[in-house]
C-alpha cells in the first residue's frame, strides 16, 4: 500500500472513510498537532488541520509530506453548509454553544468572512465553514494527488483503493456520524443561495457545483 495522507474536510464522509481505513488492517494513524507521524504509518490524517501550517510549524517535513500521496474529498458547498450548522447544533454542549443562531444568521456570518483560521483552529466551531479550497492547498503550488466527491463517493473511493492499493478498504459501506436534516434546498431563501456562491465561488466553479 502506498504511503498515504488523507487531507479530512468537514462533513465530507471523512467518517466513514477512515473507519474503512481501521477495518483494513493498514497501519493507519489519526493525529493532532503537535504530535510528529509515526513510523510506519501508512495511512495519516491530522483530520481538519491546515497541512502548511503543520509543515511551518515543524509537525511534518517537507520530505515527508513530499513523499505522501495526498487525497481528499469535497462536496457541494450549499449541502455542506447545512451539515455542518445541524452537526453543531446535534453535537456536544461546547459545539451547541458555537451556533446559538438560526440558519439564516448563521449563513450570513459564514459568508461574511466570520470564520476563524485554519490550522490549530480547524476544528473549533465555526472554521468547519471554511471554503474547501482552503484545505486543498497544501503549500508551493501543490494540490492534493486525488480529489474525490460526497456525492459520487463509492465510485471514486473505489478509484483511490486501487490507485493506492489497498485491496482490503474497497467496501466503503454505510456513511457514519450523519446529521439530521431536511434536503439541503429546503432550507435556503434566494438571498442565502447567492451569498454561499458568492463565498465559495471558487469551489463553485472549481468542480462545477450547483444549486439543485
Amino acid at each position: 500500500m502506498r504511503n498515504t495522507l488523507f487531507v479530512w474536510i468537514p462533513r465530507t464522509a471523512g467518517s466513514s472513510i477512515w473507519a474503512r481505513f481501521c477495518k483494513s488492517g493498514s497501519k493507519h494513524a489519526w493525529l493532532t498537532s503537535p504530535a510528529q507521524p509515526p513510523g510506519g504509518a501508512q495511512v495519516v490524517t491530522y483530520r481538519h488541520e491546515h497541512i502548511p501550517s503543520l509543515v511551518e510549524r515543524g509537525i511534518i517535513t517537507p520530505g515527508w509530506l513530499a513523499d505522501r500521496y495526498v487525497f481528499s474529498f469535497v462536496r457541494n458547498p450549499w449541502d455542506r453548509l447545512v451539515s455542518i450548522y445541524h452537526h453543531l447544533r446535534q453535537g456536544n454542549p461546547d459545539q451547541q454553544a458555537a451556533v446559538p443562531m438560526g440558519f439564516a444568521e448563521y449563513i450570513e456570518r459564514v459568508c461574511s468572512g466570520d470564520v476563524p483560521a485554519l490550522g490549530g483552529r480547524g476544528i473549533d466551531a465555526l472554521s468547519y465553514a471554511n471554503p474547501q479550497t482552503a484545505w486543498l492547498d497544501l503549500g508551493n503550488g501543490r494540490q492534493p494527488d486525488f480529489i474525490g466527491r460526497f456525492e459520487n463517493l463509492a465510485e471514486d473511493w473505489t478509484q483511490l483503493c486501487d490507485v493506492i492499493s489497498c485491496r482490503d478498504c474497497r467496501a466503503i459501506g454505510g456513511r457514519s456520524n450523519r446529521s439530521r436534516h431536511k434536503p439541503y434546498a429546503t432550507c435556503y431563501t434566494q438571498r442565502l443561495r447567492d451569498l454561499v456562491a458568492e463565498r465559495y465561488t471558487a469551489e463553485v466553479e472549481r468542480f462545477g457545483y450547483e444549486f439543485e
